[in-house]
């Protein structure tokens, strides 16, 4: 399947998927929703929806965590739920959130969603990145360069989730990367200089 039929496709399912589980009604119970990544960038190659959803700091409590819970655990698709609470217990260089991961199964495949409850200016979230600006602005060249890479690395089992795209990204609009070859010179070049 074409490149671009295959990211199609995947949101398709993706806009079905969120559809049918009604995640969106559920997340917007709580506040803003917005989505960022592959899904909405038109880069999928891959089964992962990115969404943030903008509250308002009193409201990033435990008493939200558990409504969150309580009503993914209502998703009858639902595999398997993580949480990590990096508002209570900030990390460096992550978002001061709480991010929730249901893994869902739609079409007999498993979706993997990172939801991310934070603030409007939580300065880790794709909502208040430049590379989420810009992203939503590439041409389509560079949409046709960006999926050719991923896949290449999917096929070959070098994609690590959400890292590789963002590196992909910025190799692709910062660096005029243009192909694997090229993408993996300048991978290791980065991994060497840290």
């Amino acid at each position: 399947m074409e490149i671009f039929e295959s990211n199609e496709e995947l949101q398709k399912e993706a806009t079905a998927l969120l559809k049918e589980n009604k995640i969106v009604p559920i997340l917007e119970d709580l506040g803003e929703v917005i989505f960022g990544g592959s899904y909405v960038y038109g880069t999928m190659v891959d089964r992962d929806i990115d969404i943030a959803v903008v509250v308002e700091k009193n409201n990033i409590n435990y008493d939200t965590r558990k409504k969150v819970i309580d009503q993914l655990l209502k998703v009858t698709a639902l595999d398997g739920l993580a949480m990590t609470d990096r508002f209570h217990f900030p990390k460096d260089k992550a978002p001061k959130g709480i991010w929730f991961g249901p893994l869902i199964w739609y079409n007999q495949n498993k979706w993997n969603i990172d939801i991310w409850l934070v603030t409007q200016k939580e300065p880790y979230s794709h909502i208040s990145s430049p590379l989420h600006k810009s992203m939503l602005e590439i041409t389509e060249e560079q949409r046709k360069i960006i999926l050719e890479i991923k896949n290449q690395l999917l096929k070959k089992g070098l994609k690590n989730k959400g890292i590789t795209s963002v590196e992909i990204y910025n190799a692709v609009l910062d660096n005029n990367i243009t192909n694997l070859s090229d993408y993996l010179k300048y991978a290791q070049k980065r991994a060497t200089s840290y």
